[in-house]
């Protein structure tokens, strides 16, 4: 394997076998201070979970589903070394992560950081920056590819699509971490001033992440109809409904814009205006009823 961290997978509470991985990132930085934060932290995939259960870590564990929290707070009720928070983490105003942690008794450059909530990641992330965590985990979508730079846009039609991880490599280098480890959705990063003691020569995404997707892209032809390339015809049944009833979005240089085959849309009011026109109407009706007699007539002689 390219990436040397990969053959420390090992699934506990985690999704994807990160508990392995977190588990040796430290045994080659050493810890600081035995601090973490997750948000999200309700869900039974917790990537927090063996640190602060098995290892005595503390935690600043962040869940605003009402039930979800609930069952989290229940959890550490007796353990007065973690701290479960009812907020919802924004990337502006009262509830970044800078001011709900600047309410808690947790350092400044603590050793772990989880950013998990389907969507905003990237903005939550860019927006901490009176903190430092040694080592950032964050949610990816890896079925965008590799060489593709793209962040979810704050636009309220765009519910949730996740961000590259070349945009978060991008960030990353821009807030001073380095790309260690990412595999199918979660990518980790560490600290510039660590990274050296992991001992990994090349961390570009291609030279890190694990094969686990088949190569999909697509190309338009001549006509503009679209091709797929790569992946499984099945796969695209399944979704057949989302495809039918989810918005089409083109990306270019420019930006990200809904394709709404508004010219389409144009043609067909202008036809039906136009047949509303009672001049028309009445210009064309002789021809129509003509018409409809006829087959009318050729019915009744069948019969």
């Amino acid at each position: 394997m390219a990436n040397p961290l990969a053959r420390y997978k090992k699934t506990i509470t985690s999704q994807y076998g990160e508990d392995g991985v977190i588990e040796r990132v430290f045994e080659l930085i050493e810890t600081e201070n035995h601090w973490c934060v997750e948000f999200g932290a309700g869900s039974d995939n917790n990537n927090t979970s063996v640190l602060v259960n098995q290892k005595g870590w503390s935690g600043v564990l962040i869940e605003t589903h009402p039930v979800y929290y609930k069952e989290l707070a229940q959890k550490y009720r007796d353990n007065g070394h973690v701290l479960c928070l009812d907020d919802f983490v924004h990337w502006k105003g009262e509830n970044t992560l800078d001011a709900i942690l600047a309410k808690t008794p947790i350092p400044r450059d603590f050793d772990f950081l989880v950013v998990d909530i389907d969507g905003h990641d990237y903005q939550v992330w860019e927006a901490v920056k009176e903190y430092r965590p040694r080592v950032v985990m964050i949610e990816y979508n890896g079925n965008i590819p590799l060489d593709v730079s793209f962040v979810q846009p704050l636009d309220s039609r765009v519910i949730r699509s996740g961000s590259s991880l070349r945009a978060f490599v991008e960030l990353g280098k821009k807030k001073g971490y380095e790309l260690a480890y990412a595999h199918i959705a979660n990518a980790i990063f560490v600290r510039k001033d660590l990274f050296s003691r992991l001992e990994i020569a090349n961390n570009a995404p291609e030279a890190i992440v694990e094969s686990f997707w088949p190569d999909r892209r697509f190309f338009q032809a001549y006509d503009g109809s679209i091709i797929l390339l790569g992946g499984e015809r099945k796969s695209l049944f399944a979704y057949k409904k989302k495809i039918s009833q989810f918005p089409v979005w083109f990306l270019d240089s420019r930006g990200l814009f809904p394709v709404t085959f508004t010219y389409d849309r144009k043609l067909v009011r202008f036809a039906k205006n136009l047949f509303k026109n009672k001049h028309i109407h009445a210009f064309l009706y002789p021809f129509v009823e003509r018409f409809y007699s006829r087959r009318w007539r050729k019915k009744k002689t069948k019969l």
